[in-house]
């Protein structure tokens, strides 16, 4: 079953659920943050590793010091201790999206800003090109972004990142219908997410995905963790 989990970074929470929030991460996930000069990229990654783990304890009622995670050789992290828990990440500005599944996933999220007809002309496929460039000029940042949604999450899906050729597969999006066409023996179900008006969200795996996102609060997860001690 699918799960997917939308956290605004703007929550507004205090200094001491901040550096509880630090205290619950790695040695060297802490180490990585240190290192990002924006407090935007700090938040992004401090708060989908904490979202993360927050799931896991809950699911598997473990303690938070238990929890390791592991990368594969393409960078996409993983749950060691359970086979059938796969998790995958997205933050774009103020949004992280999460999708957690029993089965390989995929999700991206972006911010819809301006179409950049020479990306596109580079990474999408001839169709998906003509297909941009015949639409409308307001309505085609909209469909850059859907379509680069579509993309990044089979990508991450398939779970070798953007070594796979963005161009070697082919989205298709007719009114509230996406699909991915590829040239493996393979069903995949893909769908577009309102999480904001001003983004564009995509999840994929080969269970359809869920209609319901589920907005969760840092306060939430903070209070859940304190009360369990998962430290």
């Amino acid at each position: 079953m699918i799960e997917l989990y939308a956290l605004n970074i703007e929550e507004i929470i205090d200094h001491t659920k901040y550096d509880f929030f630090m205290k619950c991460i790695s040695d060297s996930k802490r180490e990585q943050i240190g290192k990002f000069h924006y407090i935007s990229d700090k938040k992004r990654s401090l708060y989908a590793d904490v979202l993360v783990r927050y799931l896991i304890c809950q699911k598997f009622n473990i303690t938070n010091s238990s929890i390791k995670f592991h990368t594969n050789v393409y960078g996409k992290p993983y749950y060691s201790d359970n086979a059938e828990f796969y998790f995958s990440i997205a933050h774009s500005n103020k949004w992280i999206f999460l999708g957690v599944s029993n089965n390989e996933i995929g999700v991206d999220i972006e911010y819809i800003s301006d179409c950049r007809l020479d990306i596109a002309k580079h990474f999408f496929t001839t169709e998906e090109y003509e297909d941009l460039i015949s639409t409308l000029v307001p309505y085609r940042s909209k469909l850059f972004y859907d379509i680069w949604c579509l993309k990044e999450s089979y990508a991450k899906y398939r779970g070798i990142g953007l070594s796979i050729k963005l161009d070697s597969f082919k989205t298709k999006i007719i009114k509230d219908s996406s699909m991915i066409f590829t040239n493996y023996d393979e069903k995949i179900y893909v769908k577009h997410y309102a999480v904001d008006p001003n983004y564009s969200a995509a999840a994929c795996s080969i269970e359809q995905p869920p209609n319901m996102i589920n907005f969760i609060k840092l306060d939430k997860i903070c209070k859940y963790m304190n009360l369990r001690t998962f430290l």
